[in-house]
């Protein structure tokens, strides 16, 4: 992982979503938009990354990624179990080279 962003989503957003792969800009902004973001919270380069956002009950979120071989990379989320009011994102920034699938999504 290049960089990764924690946060809170915005007011009234209480629906957690699964992880999802985030490829170009357009993906990006409906994300933040559907998490009551107000811009995007960190600046990504989608010719060179893509970023995976995940959600959570919890009070912090970190990723894992494994490379599993022939252009796949599993990227995990974990959170802690400790349940808070409210909804944690994460927002976990990757390096494109040499990645065609991320979690069997083609990149």
């Amino acid at each position: 992982m290049l960089r990764e962003w924690l946060g809170e989503a915005g007011a009234g957003v209480d629906k957690s979503a699964p992880q999802v792969v985030i490829r170009n800009r357009d993906e990006y902004e409906k994300a933040c938009s559907e998490f009551g973001l107000e811009k995007p919270p960190i600046e990504i380069d989608f010719l060179k990354e893509f970023a995976v956002v995940s959600t959570s009950r919890g009070s912090r979120i970190s990723f894992r990624s494994r490379d599993e071989g022939e252009g796949r990379l599993k990227v995990m989320s974990i959170s802690t179990r400790d349940i808070r009011p409210g909804l944690r994102i994460g927002i976990g920034v990757f390096s494109r080279q040499g990645v065609v699938f991320v979690n069997d999504t083609k990149l």
